[in-house]
């Protein structure tokens, strides 16, 4: 029997299943760290830069991309290197949805997080550890961090 592959045929951009230049290809979805220096910025702020590049803030639903991305952001940061993820508690204190409304299903925060300690963290962060799946932070969303951008190849 003959196999066809039906996506040579239906991709009319020669862009079709390739990343922007500086975003990863990681299981069908574009990832886009950014490593602007020390250019850091807070959640809204790093959310419209994702808009801008033609994405939007990661949504890591799952155990999978949680450890794919820990893997991209420990082999080039520090500790303290957070990244902003398309997840906020901003409406109701601990009821935390995606920014495409979704709610999350299973969270991995560090240790005691989240812990709104300062009474106004309502926007999600991934650091870098050695525990993968205990990685988030709760922040204000003003504080100024890295983030990571998402869209479809």
């Amino acid at each position: 029997s003959t196999s066809v592959n039906l996506s040579s045929f239906i991709c009319l951009s020669n862009h079709c299943g390739r990343c922007p230049q500086g975003w990863r290809l990681l299981n069908a979805t574009c990832y886009y760290f950014s490593d602007e220096g020390l250019h850091k910025r807070g959640w809204e702020q790093s959310r419209q830069d994702c808009v801008n590049k033609g994405g939007d803030l990661a949504v890591v639903d799952t155990q999978e991309k949680q450890k794919q991305h820990q893997i991209l952001q420990a082999s080039r940061l520090g500790y303290w290197d957070g990244f902003w993820i398309g997840l906020k508690d901003d409406h109701t204190e601990g009821v935390w949805k995606w920014r495409d409304g979704a709610s999350l299903e299973r969270g991995h925060w560090r240790e005691g997080e989240p812990n709104d300690f300062y009474s106004a963290e309502d926007c999600a962060a991934t650091y870098p550890t050695s525990k993968p799946l205990e990685a988030w932070n709760d922040a204000p969303c003003n504080h100024p961090l890295k983030w990571i951008c998402e869209m479809s190849p």
